[in-house]
């Protein structure tokens, strides 16, 4: 099989590249491919899966024609140009991604470390172009690309309540108070917990809501002073409920031309912000009038996450157009934007009232960006997810990161050590979400495994 037709079809089958793709738009994605090598020491059914492998375990054939290479490298806009295939585009990015580390690190590589020789047993090991590398070339890119991992097992979390279900659980979240906690399925079902009655023995469900969208519930806001519950949906809707009203009085807020992916309350609550997966904009919706009354545009691609820093006055929109932009909530502007290299899931900001405020962005070739909104700048890549990165979470004092993976993990980053020191193994599939209880040592996850998890920190005696 001719090397282009090959490349075609491994990406095909771990893309699951719909048909209606056309072939030019698969040669061009193989055309770049073809000139990056992955491959990996470790025997384990994600070694074949290009999706799978990380970053830290590749490095391009030769240097030659760099230039040439260069030129073709926006490869999410070039298949974009052509399909609206998600796979195909998430494919795309994660080569974008590799390129441009490649790029950074192309003088000191070339210079430091030449490729060793050749044997016949390795050219049939390769799995897309013939290469050789020596033990000490993949050791040192591997630690060169990994984040700090001693301090691993330096926190120790235990599983205290699941909850499973009939589908695929996407969203949970923590009421501001956290005595309660919520959570979104794919099975339409709408679910609240109080959580003193999790280790206390009694049944802790506080309120199901059966059918409560048409469709999946991607995303969920808790109004600041827990009265409101906001909830997203492939069905294009948003509701509000109010948990503790004694009469049922939802509400339906229609819009949005697609899933809504991502919601937000302002502070004072008289706003509700959404942004849906094919509108490329931020609605505002008055809460009085429930209509919305602003729109902020700027983003070229979906926007998956939104966040409000309510005492700076700032909105934070993020997506697959790899940037994050500034909007002023009272001037309704756009004020800059962050650039990064890939596409972007999730956003969170450090708390209000710590004297510092940092952006986190989970990225779909599962790094996490931590950007300086004041600097507009990046000042850090965490690489230690294998796959998409879906979610992002700072603690209550802004010390430590939670991060979910569809490499089935769930991280925690402490800041302070720069290093992972917990890493969760708990879920049988994807982890979709991870959050941080609003001030303890709790967490909360959910996942394609059809369960949600919660855990708490050992020695948390709540």
């Amino acid at each position: 099989m001719a090397l282009s037709a090959e490349i075609i079809d491994k990406v095909s089958k771990v893309y699951k590249v719909e048909e209606r793709t056309t072939r030019r738009d698969m040669v061009r994605l193989a055309d770049v491919l073809k000139t990056v090598v992955f491959y990996t020491r470790r025997e384990t059914s994600a070694s074949k899966k290009i999706a799978e492998i990380p970053f830290n375990l590749l490095q391009k054939r030769e240097y030659q024609d760099w230039e040439d290479i260069q030129g073709t490298v926006n490869l999410r806009e070039i298949v974009h140009e052509k399909t609206r295939n998600d796979a195909l585009i998430r494919a795309s990015a994660h080569v974008d991604t590799l390129f441009s580390y490649l790029r950074n690190q192309e003088a000191g590589l070339r210079k430091s470390h030449e490729p060793g020789p050749r044997s016949g047993a390795d050219e049939k090991n390769i799995i897309i172009e013939k290469l050789s590398l020596t033990e000490s070339y993949h050791d040192e890119l591997a630690e060169s690309f990994q984040t700090q991992s001693g301090d691993v097992g330096k926190l120790s979390f235990e599983e205290v309540f699941k909850i499973t279900d009939t589908n695929p659980i996407r969203t949970a979240t923590f009421s501001p108070s956290g005595d309660l906690f919520v959570l979104g399925t794919n099975s339409r079902c709408l679910k609240l917990y109080n959580l003193s009655k999790v280790t206390g023995g009694e049944n802790p469900l506080f309120l199901e809501r059966k059918d409560y969208h048409h469709g999946s519930i991607y995303t969920i806001a808790w109004s600041p002073s827990g009265a409101m519950i906001a909830t997203g949906s492939n069905d294009k809707l948003i509701k509000i409920m109010r948990p503790f009203s004694s009469v049922e009085s939802d509400v339906e807020l229609k819009g949005h031309s697609n899933t809504v992916r991502t919601l937000c309350f302002a502070k004072d609550e008289t706003f509700l912000f959404s942004a849906g997966a094919a509108d490329n904009h931020v609605k505002v919706w008055d809460l009085a009038s429930l209509k919305p009354v602003h729109i902020f545009e700027g983003h070229k691609d979906a926007i998956y996450s939104i966040q409000i820093d309510g005492e700076k006055g700032l909105l934070f929109s993020g997506g697959f157009d790899r940037t994050v932009k500034l909007w002023d909530l009272r001037r309704r502007n756009y004020i800059a934007e962050i650039p990064t290299d890939v596409g972007i899931n999730h956003l969170a900001l450090t708390p209000a009232g710590i004297g510092k405020t940092l952006i986190a962005a989970a990225h779909v070739d599962g790094s996490i960006s931590l950007l300086d909104f004041r600097e507009l700048s990046r000042l850090e890549t965490l690489r230690y997810h294998q796959d998409d990165c879906r979610s992002v979470d700072f603690d209550s004092k802004g010390e430590r990161l939670l991060s979910s993976s569809f490499d089935r993990t769930i991280g925690v980053y402490s800041l302070a050590t720069r290093s992972v020191v917990a890493m969760l193994t708990n879920h049988g599939d994807k982890v979709v979400s991870a959050r941080w209880h609003p001030s303890d040592e709790w967490l909360i996850s959910t996942s394609a495994d059809c369960s949600a998890r919660l855990f708490r920190r050992k020695g948390d005696a709540r």
